[in-house]
């Protein structure tokens, strides 16, 4: 069981970032699934006011991404750290370096997602990246959702860095 914490109704994840990092391996050898969704004060908000992405937080492994989100919870009386989201990717990126992860990125323009992949293997050049998908910039349709997931699954990636920012990194059909 992840030990959680209540902040206004979102369950924010009280793991470590080293815990954190194990629990992605763990999931990953077990050939597993795990949404891990940083979580800073807006998607915390954003889950305090909308059902749908409060359930959608509840549902994944909601990390404590912002400060103001982890002094909350250090007010409440928890022991808890940062866990933020580009210090993820590069703790995943470089442990995947020696695990042999396969990477799938899906989100943002062709060109920023470009430009991700060759810093992320300028710094990891071991890095395994099994494909990378640009969606249009408006709402997907249930069979367009479903064409992209076929292909991510296509692609047998292990990691798959969704880009769309909060909530829409959320959205499911």
């Amino acid at each position: 069981m992840i030990p959680r914490a209540d902040l206004l109704g979102v369950k924010i994840s009280t793991l470590s970032f080293n815990d954190t990092i194990r629990l992605i391996a763990e999931v990953i050898a077990r050939e597993d699934r795990l949404a891990l969704s940083p979580s800073p004060v807006y998607t915390v908000m954003q889950g305090y006011e909308r059902d749908d992405v409060r359930q959608a937080l509840n549902a994944n492994l909601a990390a404590p991404d912002g400060m103001p989100v982890v002094w909350a919870l250090r007010l409440m009386g928890h022991q808890v750290e940062r866990v933020y989201g580009p210090d993820i990717m590069q703790a995943v990126c470089a442990r995947s370096t020696r695990e042999g992860w396969r990477h799938f990125f899906y989100g943002g323009t062709p060109d920023v997602v470009e430009k991700l992949i060759e810093v992320l293997k300028s710094q990891h050049p071991n890095l395994l990246v099994a494909g990378f998908e640009s969606p249009p910039f408006r709402e997907l349709t249930c069979e367009e959702d479903e064409a992209i997931v076929n292909r991510i699954n296509a692609s047998r990636a292990q990691i798959i860095w969704v880009g769309l920012g909060s909530p829409n990194s959320l959205r499911r059909c």
